[in-house]
């Protein structure tokens, strides 16, 4: 397939000129959408990491801020753990195979893969993207365990698994599905999961700095050390292991992020059908994020509506790393932000979103840091920020209404000794909730 690489222009200021290039000569009084976005990028200085947008071919705001470790600051260039932002290479990959008929995507998960339990004859491929398949977490191991570091011991731990609930009844968050999809791309491809996603996703997309394996950030040249956060001391936490597999994890730059997107988008991994199977929801989601009400979940992208404007992709957080890729299609736009911090991307992309939301209907839209729930929503931010930051991966950010979702069998486990550790040292910032 042909590829077309996003334009890369040698500064910012460039940058955001280019990308304007071909736009009539905008009223002095009203500001251009290059201003727009270029007075978000000064909104970020107590951000750390890289924040990108490209609309089409061309990069029209790419910038660093922070330290990637001691004495090293962040540069577009600096390499992130994209942790869950992975299950969109999954998903298009099995959607690859399935497009070309290796695979169906109604097929039970046991005409691929043999000696498994019974409830792979009733799981499809399709639920194990769309998060309804009914398995959990135990090839990652849950709290505190240290997983096994390749694909063939993931599945081990997942064969010994019970089903949490009868697959296609509802949408529970499981990393264990994307674990059995790379397994299936292995058995129908015939190869390794990396080898399958570096052939026909990374190459294609042109994806140079992406990689995947077991890795320790301290030891990766270019790699930003990932910080977690407690009671305001930041702890760098670069030598633990990280481990890429298909449910997340790998190492990717913002370009790379942004050629993904712009390759999907152009149709260069898959068909403008295919495309729309894997990008569109169909799962009603419970999953931890800012857009978590009125969300659903495609085939490992997620799909949402921001005041009539349409988002679709993924987040990822683990310790030390938060990620997400915004995919705007009708816009044909895509924003990156990608972080060594735990806890600040949120705040980021509800400013790109307003962003966004302003250039399409000319207004901010109905939520954003300060429409968030008023002073209660402010309050519920902090305390999701605290939880995390005291060991609580994956604990969700408020509503729009101000109120936290927690559901039982989904995301972090309230009767868990972290969590409520984290609780308790969070109490004064703590806002109503649902669930739990």
């Amino acid at each position: 397939m042909r590829t077309t690489r996003l334009t890369i222009a040698a500064t910012t200021a460039a940058l955001l000129l280019a990308a304007c290039g071909s736009a009539s000569t905008p009223s002095a009084s009203r500001p251009t959408a290059t201003d727009e976005w270029s007075a978000y990028a000064a909104t970020l200085d107590d951000f750390s990491g890289v924040v990108a947008v490209a609309r089409g071919d061309q990069l029209i705001l790419e910038k660093a801020y922070g330290s990637a470790s001691p004495g090293h600051p962040n540069t577009p260039s600096t390499l992130f753990c994209i942790a869950s932002m992975g299950k969109m290479l999954t998903g298009v990959a099995v959607a690859q195979l399935a497009e070309g008929g290796r695979l169906s995507l109604e097929a039970p998960v046991s005409r691929y893969l043999k000696d498994f339990p019974a409830w792979a004859e009733r799981i499809t491929v399709r639920q194990l993207l769309d998060h309804t398949s009914g398995l959990g977490d135990a090839g990652l191991g849950g709290e505190g365990a240290t997983p096994p570091s390749d694909l063939a011991g993931l599945l081990n731990r997942i064969r010994a698994e019970s089903l949490r609930f009868e697959p296609g009844s509802r949408f529970a968050y499981s990393n264990d599905g994307f674990i059995v999809a790379g397994a299936i791309i292995e058995a129908v491809s015939g190869q390794s999961y990396e080898e399958y996603v570096r052939q026909h996703i990374l190459d294609p997309a042109g994806m140079t700095a992406t990689r995947f394996g077991a890795y320790r950030p301290a030891r990766i040249a270019g790699m930003a050390h990932p910080y977690t956060e407690s009671d305001g001391v930041l702890t760098d936490v670069s030598e633990r292991v990280q481990l890429a597999n298909p449910s997340g994890g790998a190492i990717s730059t913002a370009a790379d992020m942004l050629h993904f997107a712009h390759a999907l988008l152009s149709h260069e991994l898959l068909s403008p059908e295919m495309t729309g199977t894997v990008m569109t929801g169909t799962a009603r989601t419970d999953r931890p994020g800012p857009r978590s009400v009125g969300e659903s979940y495609g085939l490992g992208f997620v799909d949402a509506t921001h005041s009539g404007v349409r988002i679709v992709g993924h987040n990822g957080g683990t310790p030390g790393y938060e990620a997400q890729l915004d995919i705007y299609p009708d816009q044909d736009t895509a924003v990156v932000a990608l972080s060594n911090r735990d806890g600040i991307v949120s705040d980021v992309i509800r400013g790109s979103e307003s962003v966004m939301v302003k250039e399409v209907t000319g207004t901010t839209g109905t939520r954003g840091p300060a429409a968030t729930g008023g002073a209660a929503g402010s309050k519920a931010t902090e305390y999701s920020r605290c939880m995390r930051r005291n060991g609580v991966s994956g604990f969700p950010t408020p509503g729009a209404d101000g109120r936290i979702q927690l559901r039982p069998g989904s995301g972090p486990d309230p009767g868990s000794t972290a969590f409520k550790t984290a609780e308790k040292a969070c109490e004064a910032l703590a806002p109503p909730r649902v669930g739990g």
